[in-house]
């Protein structure tokens, strides 16, 4: 813990093991903290280590990020009436998420739609709706938001929100907070990408726009989801109608790979994330041709070449030949072709195959109920 106004620090917590953080941290970063430790108490040195993301460079090195991560906990404290709500050194969290983009505004509003279900981002609504259960004020009283902004507590993230929606400045809130008004500046640009947006009146306003497709863009890159883009422009506007809007302007994620030396040396690694801030993709996308039949037959690429078959939902995909081929993706409801989602087959098995499944992505990471692992 550091004191934000002098040099002074605690030391909260030491700890042998590797906790969550610690995967976590592998995994923001591309430098495998545990696999690199083992190595190093069986008596390698950082020097004869490679690094495993450029596969040419030594371990011998400080990370070097072109992108952002954020890390989010989570806390089901709704669930305990009797414990304090207000957080301070002891352990409440239940787990956590993690986010990448390539702005902090991007980052911190995928982690918060994660974290939460039903949290749209950096909302003030999800405060609102929340504040009675989970609040350190409980909702009571007219400075309610000034307590459970000066206090630390489960929904003090979408507090600010609130704060800014009603109308405090940053100074008024990094007063209350002690929160660093870099972050603070960060989250009130994403309040005021949502005004902008508000100001228009409706999706057809933000067409008739000379610079529509520049505000659309910016409003991606802050994070904002197509919900909440339609929601911010009000009116009979959806998600679907942001989503034809955003295809007819191009505006599509580029898929970037996580980086540990920020480009100087070629990056040889799987381990991808998609941002609006950026023009160009890190990988070239798979085709789509065919996996050999000894491949699996869960087939996925950057842009998903394939057709999700409307199968029995319990059917196990197997490797094998799918039963039939790709075809091009179109959806009536939305009026024309998209990019089609990764195809997963539910094949029969050949003799001696075994049931196979591919990660594609996890929720909130809860003690008990999820996996944690060292990447």
């Amino acid at each position: 813990a550091l004191d934000p106004k002098s040099k002074p620090f605690r030391i909260i917590e030491v700890t042998p093991r590797l906790s969550r953080s610690s995967a976590l941290a592998s995994k923001a970063t591309g430098y495998p903290l545990a696999y690199i430790a083992a190595k190093i108490a069986l008596g390698h040195d950082l020097v004869s280590l490679r690094n495993l993301v450029t596969r040419s460079t030594t371990a011998c090195f400080e990370p070097s990020l072109d992108y952002c991560v954020v890390k989010v906990p989570r806390w089901d404290i709704d669930k305990f009436p009797t414990v304090e709500k207000q957080l301070g050194t002891q352990m409440k969290s239940v787990g956590e998420v993690m986010s990448i983009g390539r702005s902090f505004q991007e980052a911190i509003q995928k982690a918060m739609r994660m974290v939460n279900d039903g949290s749209p981002g950096f909302e003030g609504s999800w405060y609102m709706r929340n504040r009675g259960a989970c609040s350190v004020s409980g909702g009571v009283g007219d400075d309610a938001l000034d307590v459970d902004l000066a206090r630390a507590g489960p929904l003090r993230l979408w507090a600010l929100a609130q704060a800014f929606e009603e109308g405090k400045t940053i100074a008024e809130v990094n007063a209350l907070t002690d929160i660093d008004r870099w972050f603070l500046a960060k989250l009130y640009s994403i309040h005021s990408g949502r005004k902008k947006l508000e100001g228009l009146g409706g999706i057809s306003a933000l067409e008739g726009l000379a610079d529509g497709r520049t505000v659309l863009r910016r409003c991606k890159q802050l994070g904002f989801s197509d919900a909440q883009i339609a929601t911010a422009l009000g009116g009979r506007c959806n998600a679907a109608a942001v989503l034809r809007l955003r295809a007819a302007w191009n505006i599509r994620p580029s898929v970037k790979q996580v980086d540990t030396l920020a480009a100087e040396f070629p990056a040889q690694t799987n381990y991808l994330y998609l941002t609006y801030v950026g023009d160009e993709h890190d990988v070239t996308p798979l085709r789509s041709e065919r996996l050999p039949a000894y491949k699996d037959c869960l087939y996925d690429t950057a842009f998903g070449k394939g057709r999700l078959e409307h199968e029995d939902a319990y059917a196990l995909p197997y490797k094998g030949k799918p039963k039939s081929s790709a075809t091009p993706f179109s959806s009536p409801a939305l009026g024309f072709s998209l990019a089609p989602p990764s195809s997963l087959y539910a094949c029969e098995p050949e003799p001696g195959d075994k049931s196979s499944f591919i990660v594609l992505g996890s929720g909130c990471y809860r003690i008990g109920a999820s996996v944690e692992f060292d990447w």
